[in-house]
């Protein structure tokens, strides 16, 4: 998260919104993270599974760092839980966060996420309901309202943020 009006990074600690998992993968990555990278990087990006368990550890560069980054990035897969480690490259100092440009550093570039017994491939920068709880609340709730005729024909979840 930016502090109002500018591109400093703000830290939170106590955000509701995202899983415990994402605060223990961040720490993580954060307190290894070299620090001749450091100064080069824009952001740090986590993207948590709670279903599964797995996150995904984005490093977002100003320029390309992945020669400081590749022990690092090795060294994190296995940890709480983190099955990859990407850097992207964004030299644009503008509000956006992804640049054009990513790059699989060690392990893989997408996590698994399971709503209603569905499994779902996610990448780092791929839109995804931030909470699966709810997602799977969502679908419960349908799937009583629709009761239990399934020759009722395909129901699609049109909503895109």
């Amino acid at each position: 998260m930016q502090e109002r009006e500018s591109h400093r990074l703000v830290d939170t600690p106590d955000c509701l919104l995202y899983h415990d998992r994402t605060r223990r993968v961040l720490d993580t990555a954060l307190w290894s993270l070299p620090l001749d990278a450091a100064g080069k990087m824009r952001n740090l990006v986590v993207r948590a599974a709670p279903t599964t368990g797995e996150a995904l550890v984005a490093a977002v560069s100003l320029s390309p760092q992945s020669d400081r980054l590749k022990d690092w990035a090795s060294g994190l897969v296995g940890r709480e839980g983190i099955v990859g480690v990407l850097e992207n490259i964004n030299p644009d100092r503008g509000a956006v966060i992804w640049g054009p440009q990513t790059a699989t550093l060690a392990g893989t570039d997408e996590v698994t996420e399971k709503v209603a017994g569905v499994s779902f491939k996610i990448g780092a920068a791929d839109f995804f309901q931030a909470s699966p709880e709810a997602a799977e609340a969502l679908v419960s709730h349908l799937r009583v309202l629709l009761g239990p005729d399934k020759n009722r024909g395909t129901l699609w979840d049109l909503y895109a943020g």
